[in-house]
């Protein structure tokens, strides 16, 4: 059995953070990349989050993105 608790609020990370914060889109500068570390089949679906996650940050941005998979996860660049 689970033990029931009240009153315990979650903690908020971000008070009014954007969708995108989980991955700092915004503190890339053009010629930047970083790494989503993953491995085996895992690879594909967290490629095709971060594709998804820019998709909508390039909406509101005007800002030009590339991804790639790598063996140790997926890259990803600022382009502009």
């Amino acid at each position: 059995m689970f033990v029931i608790e009240k009153d315990i609020i979650p903690p908020t990370t971000y008070p009014a953070a954007p969708c995108n914060a989980y991955y700092g889109f915004e503190r890339l500068e053009p010629g930047d990349s970083f790494l989503v570390p993953c491995e085996g089949p895992d690879r594909q679906i967290a490629a095709r989050r971060v594709r998804w996650a820019i998709k909508y940050y390039r909406r509101k941005n005007n800002t030009t993105w590339r991804t790639k998979t790598v063996s140790k996860g997926v890259r990803v660049w600022r382009i502009t």
